[in-house]
């Protein structure tokens, strides 16, 4: 995956959205239908004694020797291993990509002054997945909220000691005064990053989870009180190797999301704080 411009965190979310929420119409919807049309007319002109798609009792339809029910759940097998492979690959090309878009190491010198190293890359080079803008804040918020809330806290542990601790008669540690002005802030939230970008991960693996056995649409006159699903990929999936190693390789890729999405956003902490310096200048009348 690739892109050619950056967007804003909520188009790209909108985005996202639309393609999985197609998709999952598509594979929820469409295949098992269009797969249980396929099966019913296939099996149209066979033996009805031994299939018979019309059987309206379910647990005649159930019997350990009914060839139909058998063939409906090797047909259900056989979807369950072409669903785990999409969910797979699309879970795994899409933590590669957000690595990718996270490669760059960025040092923040001062607010004009930023540092990009780049791996060696062998086609063009993509731009930044966001577009975050520096603004200034809308409201006036506490300006010196690190000073006052250890004054706080220091009052607060003075008053928790035992009288005869305490050398004077009242607190000798005076409250600092909240000091209200403008400042410097992203017009996105930081911390919408990190889930915006888990979602799709998160929302393909739970979108794939409610996918009906094909047997609901071929047996059109059975109610099913406990509908069976094909089987997909779950958030704690894990493979074990030749040698018995477990890995839990769906928590490995969301974890690595995470981490690259705390180091790319690390820098955009460090480039806010540059611009403190200009906060008085912000707040002049």
């Amino acid at each position: 995956s690739s892109h050619t411009e950056s967007t804003t965190l909520a188009k790209f979310a909108e985005n996202q959205n639309r393609d999985i929420m197609k998709t999952s119409r598509i594979i929820k919807d469409d295949w098992p239908q269009r797969t249980a049309a396929g099966i019913r007319q296939a099996l149209s002109g066979a033996d009805h004694a031994v299939y018979n798609m019309e059987e309206g009792a379910l647990a005649k339809f159930k019997q350990e020797d009914n060839m139909l029910r058998k063939l409906l759940n090797r047909v259900n097998l056989a979807m369950s291993d072409t669903l785990y492979d999409v969910c797979s690959s699309s879970i795994k090309e899409y933590s590669a990509y957000i690595l990718k878009c996270a490669e760059a190491v960025v040092t923040v010198v001062s607010a004009g002054e930023i540092q990009v190293e780049r791996p060696p890359s062998a086609g063009v080079e993509m731009p930044p997945l966001l577009a975050i803008g520096l603004q200034k804040s809308p409201e006036k918020g506490c300006l010196n909220q690190a000073a006052v809330d250890k004054a706080n806290a220091d009052i607060e542990a003075w008053n928790a000691l035992p009288d005869e601790d305490k050398h004077e008669p009242e607190c000798p540690i005076d409250p600092v005064e909240p000091k209200m002005g403008y400042y410097f802030e992203y017009n996105v939230p930081l911390a919408e990053i990190e889930p915006t970008l888990l979602a799709p991960f998160d929302t393909c693996i739970s979108e794939l989870q409610g996918v009906h056995h094909v047997q609901r649409y071929v047996m059109e006159r059975l109610f099913w009180p406990n509908p069976e699903l094909v089987g997909s990929v779950t958030q704690d999936e894990v493979t074990v190797d030749v040698t018995g190693k477990k890995t839990a390789w769906v928590k490995e890729l969301r974890d690595a999301i995470c981490t690259a999405v705390e180091d790319s956003s690390s820098p955009l902490t460090n480039y806010v704080e540059t611009y403190k310096e200009f906060v008085d200048f912000l707040n002049l009348d």
